[in-house]
């Protein structure tokens, strides 16, 4: 099983819409692992076609984070291949079909990483960081994707935020 993490981190690659700027999240995971408790899972809102939830993934067995879960969200289904590549990894991953925002509303779990990539407009993306921030556990991490066109970043002092996000096609972090 622990074995194929490295063709998982690639097959993640190739078929993420992010393609190498998918490992642009590598420092936000790294500080979860460093700062949460291994237990606290993960997800991702807005799946598409799976790529980077089986990046994640391999990035999980790489770092033996085995007692994590990965949960992704996605209106329009979640790719197969997920399933596929989370029993060949041996984790627990759970798919939703669900609108982001429904999930989002409904789900009371607290969560160490959030990688938000669905909906891009900036009311969208600040709705779902305002209901998903209460939602971290302590030094817990939100990934915010594509906002790199934007001048100025949301208000998010409504959610109290004291913790780091990153825009994933820069690599850099908010400084929210």
């Amino acid at each position: 099983m622990a074995a194929f993490w490295k063709e998982a981190i690639d097959f993640g690659i190739s078929c993420s819409d992010h393609k190498e700027q998918i490992r642009e999240i590598v420092p936000a995971l790294d500080d979860v692992l460093r700062y949460t408790e291994p237990d606290k899972p993960f997800l991702e809102v807005g799946s598409r076609e799976g790529g980077s939830s089986i990046f994640m993934m391999g990035w999980m067995v790489m770092m033996e984070q085995f007692n994590r879960e990965l949960t992704t969200v996605d209106m329009s289904g979640i790719s197969p291949k997920v399933g596929e590549w989370a029993d060949k990894l041996g984790l627990r991953v759970h798919t939703v079909q669900s609108l982001q925002a429904d999930f989002v509303k409904a789900n009371e779990k607290e969560w160490a990483f959030i990688f938000l990539d669905a909906d891009h407009d900036r009311a969208s993306v600040t709705r779902d960081i305002l209901v998903l921030a209460p939602k971290l556990v302590r030094h817990g991490i939100i990934a915010v994707d594509d906002v790199n066109g934007w001048d100025v970043l949301p208000d998010l002092s409504p959610a109290g935020l004291e913790r780091i996000h990153y825009e994933v096609d820069q690599g850099k972090r908010l400084g929210i």
